[in-house]
């Protein structure tokens, strides 16, 4: 496993200088941001890792690439994976695996609870290939907490799969703020939305488990879902507080 450069970022400086997200009101830190430029061989299983990162506050950590291209002459991977890992190294915390061909960015994120601040005090991203053939370079983006979005965003299919339901479900840990609500909107091609008005949930404590249902889907149809924290009617202007899209197959 290959390491780029170190770069320890220190949260307490922000604190300091009294950053604030704008969406998620005037007392919150900001978040910490970070990249790293991966380059991945054709070897099945080849993988980049970013520096160890520290999390002093609970909140959403959010990795992504938005997409990559081949590494030389050789044609670009088709499969990626994107691994979040915390210090004990028997498992990973959060793990997506995406194609080139996806119209969305591969991401992942985990909702670190204030039980992980401290106890596990170093975090690291990895990317994989895990391809067949072909090479992939590009740069993985990371922040992590606090963030004002939901965090570990998923869609799965009802266990009841003639009612033509989606379940989407997801977390939020982070500094409580006012006026402000959980919107869910979807898509059919990634691009243009709409919100999915009987998903709007209110925010009411510093740690909760959230899930709503979308129905009345076209079975076989492919539907994208998008959520994000605002006080206005959709989530069009704010995409620093929007999650990346997940895509589900209507049952």
């Amino acid at each position: 496993m290959k390491s780029v450069t170190s770069r320890y970022l220190v949260l307490a400086v922000a604190a300091l200088l009294g950053l604030t997200l704008i969406a998620a009101g005037p007392n919150a830190p900001a978040a910490a941001r970070d990249s790293f430029r991966f380059n991945l061989s054709s070897d099945y299983g080849d993988s980049d890792t970013s520096a160890d990162f520290t999390v002093l506050q609970a909140g959403c950590i959010l990795a992504q690439i938005p997409s990559w291209t081949a590494s030389g002459s050789i044609q670009k991977a088709e499969e990626l994976s994107l691994v979040l890992y915390g210090p004990d190294t028997s498992g990973y915390y959060a793990r997506s695996d995406g194609s080139a061909s996806s119209i969305v960015p591969l991401w992942t994120s985990y909702a670190a609870q204030s039980s992980d601040v401290g106890s596990l005090d170093q975090w690291r991203i990895s990317v994989f290939n895990f391809s067949k053939s072909g090479t992939a370079q590009g740069t993985v983006s990371f922040e992590y907490p606090p963030t004002p979005m939901p965090c570990e965003f998923r869609a799965a299919i009802s266990r009841d799969r003639t009612s033509g339901k989606v379940v989407l479900s997801w977390r939020y840990t982070g500094v409580p703020f006012r006026s402000s609500s959980f919107l869910v909107e979807r898509s059919t091609n990634g691009r243009q939305w709409s919100v999915v008005r009987d998903c709007a949930q209110e925010f009411s404590s510093q740690s909760d488990d959230y899930a709503c249902a979308d129905n009345g889907l076209t079975s076989g149809a492919t539907y994208y879902y998008r959520a994000c924290t605002t006080p206005n009617t959709d989530c069009t202007g704010i995409d620093a507080t929007t999650t990346p899209p997940v895509s589900i197959q209507a049952p």
